[in-house]
């Protein structure tokens, strides 16, 4: 998966992954991984029943809430990207959490969308004082709030410091807001790869 979805090659990253379920239907990584090729693929309700299969397979599998929480952010269902955050005992640096749960739920309720990423933002500055916050995730809050220019800085320090969210952004749908701009695809080419078109949503 590591080597395929990057290069746009998720048909394949799939099959690869069904086929280590046969030999082990409970491995939770495998199932977590098949539910997020499956977001790659823009097949957002079948993702979200992949996910929840594996929670039940392992309720307090923290990566899979998280990954559940960005989808949702994906499609604007914020009401239930924080619902979903609840579960989140100890978040991932500039993640959202059962701790910042309330402040989320003010932002959103006092500002729409752009109250739910200013808050987001504050959360992660708020971090990043303490523990180290992906680049990456910083580049995805300013794209959300329409600073772009502050968004691709991030992104760049995201590339250069090999983080892992950047490894996934040409695959990811959360990064389709940046797409369209030409420093993308310059940055998706800086890591060796081709940027891949948009699939079509299934």
């Amino acid at each position: 998966m590591r080597v395929l979805a990057p290069r746009g090659r998720i048909d394949e990253g799939i099959a690869e992954v069904k086929k280590s379920l046969e030999v082990d239907p409970l491995a939770l990584i495998v199932n977590a991984n098949l539910g997020r090729l499956y977001f790659y693929q823009r097949q957002y309700d079948r993702a979200l029943q992949q996910y929840r299969r594996t929670l039940e397979i392992e309720p307090g599998f923290m990566r899979v809430h998280h990954q559940i929480v960005a989808l949702y952010e994906f499609e604007g269902m914020y009401e239930k990207a924080i619902e979903e955050s609840r579960s989140i005992v100890r978040a991932e640096p500039g993640l959202p959490g059962r701790d910042s749960a309330d402040l989320l739920l003010r932002g959103y309720l006092t500002g729409g969308a752009k109250g739910y990423w200013q808050a987001r933002l504050d959360l992660a500055k708020t971090a990043s004082k303490k523990e180290w916050v992906p680049p990456s995730i910083m580049a995805l809050i300013y794209a959300q709030l329409e600073q772009k220019d502050t968004a691709f800085e991030w992104l760049t320090k995201g590339v250069d410091q090999y983080d892992q969210w950047a490894t996934w952004m040409n695959a990811d749908p959360s990064f389709d807001l940046m797409r369209p701009d030409p420093r993308f695809a310059a940055l998706v080419r800086k890591m060796e790869l081709e940027p891949i078109p948009l699939p079509k949503a299934q």
